[in-house]
């Protein structure tokens, strides 16, 4: 087995997303794991899908490190020209996110969370349209 870590700037204008997979995908792997913004995916995976990679010889996994706006839209639709293409290629993807934690419990703690970074701290979650993550909700379970 050979792993290669291939890093990249999402934010490059005009990256050639087919020419960064055929120089590093087509020639190295047959596995592909993503952690980028959900337009960096979806621009990768039409490049995929236009280079005949989703037809099932490459695997593609998506990971969605915590649950935050910063991620953007990780869905394929966009409402442009390219979203049956991208719900193509979409097809050869699996997306793995953290669950979200929806009970009472949880919401009560996010509460506690925005309280207080509010008191203390002049924060404020709703102002910058974000939600408590659910890894601060799994880290204060295991350490309280």
């Amino acid at each position: 087995m050979n792993v290669t870590n291939q890093d990249f700037d999402e934010f490059v204008d005009n990256l050639d997303y087919a020419d960064l997979l055929q120089r590093t995908v087509t020639r190295y792997a047959r596995v592909v794991i993503i952690c980028a913004s959900g337009d960096a995916v979806r621009k990768l995976m039409l490049a995929a899908h236009r280079l005949g990679m989703t037809d099932g010889s490459y695997a593609f996994f998506n990971i969605v490190l915590f649950d935050s706006s910063y991620f953007g839209d990780t869905g394929w639709a966009r409402g442009d020209g390219d979203d049956e293409e991208a719900k193509a290629a979409y097809r050869a993807l699996m997306t793995f996110t953290l669950h979200k934690n929806k009970s009472e419990v949880f919401d009560d703690f996010a509460l506690h969370v925005k309280d207080l970074a509010k008191s203390e701290f002049n924060f404020s979650y709703d102002e910058i349209n974000e939600e408590v993550r659910t890894m601060a909700g799994y880290s204060y379970n295991a350490f309280f």
